[in-house]
């Protein structure tokens, strides 16, 4: 089962350097995880293991924890897909 939610985002969703952690998205491959904010920005990333020093950390630290951006510079829309093995849809 697959459930879509459209997004439209801009440079504007952040407040004071912050996303709204209800915006993140969680890319893992069961070691690791990364943090992606609807305006893709890597903003919280521990590697090699979940337990590891962060290379970005601008979850925490919006100024100085780091972040990599990839991203147009003009408004777009993304989505986000949930797959679920559990045949219940995310809320």
């Amino acid at each position: 089962m697959t459930a879509e939610s459209p997004t439209t985002t801009g440079p504007d969703e952040r407040i004071n350097g912050y996303a709204d952690l209800r915006s993140y998205a969680a890319i893992g491959d069961g070691r690791t995880v990364a943090l992606v904010a609807r305006d893709g920005a890597v903003d919280w990333y521990p590697t090699p293991d979940l337990d590891s020093v962060p290379s970005f950390a601008a979850l925490l630290d919006a100024d100085d924890g780091g972040r990599i951006e990839l991203r147009p510079e003009e408004s777009f829309t993304s989505w986000c897909r949930w797959r679920t093995t559990s045949g219940s849809s995310p809320k």
